[in-house]
């Protein structure tokens, strides 16, 4: 591994895999080797005793050299025919200071390069617990750097640190017997759960499995019920009511089809849940000529593994995807069936009860965040992507926050309100108590506007049927105010009663015209017949 553009958790799980298989080929060394030097050394460190081995099949000296003091320590190889290689002690009171701690190994005056590693001795406060942690490995080179201080691990070779990171790291370098150092771990303010695992692992002490029982849900899942997690959890911690009820829960999230989880099947989360489980969900394919019979009618069968249905079913053997009972045996929808993808697209159901995207549909839309149900929260998926729930993330405002898969937005933690996330945890979607406030000042200025508007409106419509007539306000034509008020001194006296009768109606000027004319007709009508 020349390069140092490898990913570090890609490379640690790699590890992890080929350890587990017993594999022992170079590769895995020169990637263990790798691995432990792609360290960033987040804080001096030089408490403890400093040791350094070298392998070497030929004897002669190096020396080790700190250019800041300067000092010089010889270092002498002396070949073990037993194969015993002892640890030379760094002469620390001379070669080592507070304010330089960067050292280097010459052994230019040997034919071949040896092998060294840098190893610090420390035991632990108020006990009598001795650990060695490898701090750094170097093969084929006869000049190298070392460094003393406190290592993490970033995505990539000497990266800023990063809390997943360093913990897959540090799980798949302890697999490798390579005694790492967790202290930079151990010192970040909050846990997740599988980190809380993997210290455990490294480090036996109680209190990290205290933190994993406390934190593990009543179902028996940890982190939103992520399959991938929950599994690995299991298969770092002991025996024990906890790791039985998380046990229950993998197994009843297995898809019919053999895989998991339930409907969002993926590749790594049915790894890591045959891993936890083991044995107990491992299926063997029998022979041609001894077939199992499976005494499970419903559940699906297929050929590929060579399996025949039960004698009390019609049929003896089966397509591929079906039952015995043929392809609509059992409770799940037919092939072909309409249904919405996680994606919420139009799909149709496959012959393994999995709805699959119809082509062609424009769904979803090119460009829009895809999610891939990998469990792994990428650089192009956000809240709205299951596999970002609960997940870390940046608000709008620069604070940190989590996923929310519910509202798609990253919510910051700890605080009553914030902004909303986008893409990458810096969307700029309002949420929280912010929001809420934004939204009573937007509701409070459109009912204003509103009401502005509603009294131009009115006014505009007096005004307009004022000017075509429709209203008309009453005026005093002699210009005479309101009299004033007089009061009432004495009564008129009684006059006998007079019925009252109907005032006489005025005809009006149309009637008043016709009467006229009519009564001319008449004269003329009279003249004419007179003569």
């Amino acid at each position: 591994m020349t390069s140092n553009s490898c990913n570090n958790k890609n490379v640690a799980l790699s590890i992890w895999a080929l350890e587990e298989i017993g594999d022992s080929s170079e590769t895995l060394e020169t990637a263990t080797t790798w691995l432990i030097n792609s360290r960033t050394m987040f804080a001096s460190d030089i408490s403890g005793q400093w040791l350094i081995q070298f392998i070497s099949d030929e004897a002669g000296t190096c020396k080790l050299i700190n250019n800041g003091i300067p000092k010089n320590q010889t270092l002498t190889l002396n070949p073990d025919t037993n194969d015993y290689v002892p640890w030379i002690k760094v002469e620390k009171e001379e070669m080592i200071t507070p304010t330089n701690n960067n050292l280097k190994i010459d052994c230019s005056s040997l034919t071949a390069p040896p092998t060294l590693s840098l190893i610090n001795k420390k035991t632990a406060s108020n006990s009598k617990i001795v650990d060695y942690f490898i701090k750094e490995e170097k093969t084929n080179q006869k000049i190298v750097d070392i460094q003393l201080g406190i290592p993490c691990w970033g995505p990539t070779y000497r990266s800023t640190c990063d809390s997943e990171i360093t913990a897959y790291v540090l799980l798949a370098l302890n697999k490798r017997n390579k005694n790492p150092d967790p202290t930079w771990l151990k010192e970040r303010p909050s846990l997740t759960a599988l980190q809380n695992a993997i210290l455990y692992e490294l480090t036996s002490q109680s209190s990290y499995l205290t933190a994993l029982e406390t934190t593990q849900a009543t179902s028996g899942y940890w982190a939103s019920s992520n399959i991938h997690t929950t599994s690995l959890v299991n298969s770092l911690i002991p025996d024990s009511e906890t790791k039985n009820k998380s046990s229950t829960f993998i197994k009843n999230q297995r898809d019919s089809t053999g895989c998991w989880p339930k409907h969002f099947c993926t590749v790594k989360s049915t790894a890591a849940a045959i891993y936890a489980l083991g044995s107990s969900t491992t299926t063997t394919t029998p022979d041609p000529g001894d077939k199992t019979i499976l005494t499970d009618c419903d559940q699906k069968c297929r050929d590929l593994n060579g399996c025949i249905c039960p004698s009390d079913c019609t049929q003896t053997t089966i397509n591929n995807g079906n039952t015995c009972e043929g392809e609509n045996g059992d409770d799940e929808p037919p092939i072909g069936s309409p249904c919405v993808t996680p994606d919420l697209c139009d799909g149709q159901m496959d012959a393994f009860s999995m709805c699959q995207d119809i082509p062609g549909d424009d769904c979803p839309i090119p460009g829009s965040v895809a999610c891939d149900y990998d469990d792994i929260c990428d650089a192009a998926e956000d809240g709205s992507c299951l596999d970002c729930d609960g997940k870390p993330c940046s608000t709008s405002s620069g604070a940190d926050g989590t996923w929310d898969f519910n509202t798609g937005n990253c919510e910051a933690t700890g605080g009553t309100g914030g902004d909303g996330g986008g893409t990458d945890g810096t969307g700029g979607t309002d949420g929280g108590a912010g929001g809420s406030d934004e939204d009573e000042k937007s509701r409070a200025l459109f009912w204003f506007l509103m009401l502005i508007a509603l009294l131009l409106a009115g006014g505009g419509g007096a005004f307009l049927a004022y000017k075509k007539g429709l209203i008309k306000f009453k005026k005093d034509t002699k210009g005479k105010g309101i009299a004033a008020y007089t009061p009432k001194l004495s009564t008129k006296p009684s006059s006998p009663y007079k019925p009252r009768t109907h005032p006489r109606t005025r005809k009006s000027p149309v009637k008043k015209f016709l009467d006229k004319e009519l009564d001319r007709s008449m004269d003329e009508l009279d003249k004419l017949l007179k003569k």
